[in-house]
């Protein structure tokens, strides 16, 4: 069974990081949405995970599609839904 989790990804705020991410964390879970801030530079991920997922998986999958370019790319998880 999958539960709704929200979260942020640092230095992910255009639509090619965006395709990036859900390309990453296609294996943990299952993207419902992903809306992108340009100015702030943030994905929002809207996603059902399962329950035994950490965030430490989510950086994992992340860190390995990051650009050379950046320095790191991280999730806030869990965030709170964007309005």
């Amino acid at each position: 069974m999958s539960e709704p989790i929200h979260f942020l990804v640092e230095q992910a705020g255009c639509e090619s990081c965006a395709q990036r991410v859900r390309s990453a964390l296609a294996d943990v879970l299952t993207i419902d949405e992903i809306s992108v801030d340009e100015a702030a530079d943030l994905a929002a991920v809207r996603a059902q995970a399962p329950p035994t997922l950490t965030p430490a998986a989510v950086d994992a999958a992340l860190a390995g599609r990051r650009e050379p370019s950046q320095t790191e790319v991280c999730s806030t998880f869990p965030a709170e839904p964007r309005a």
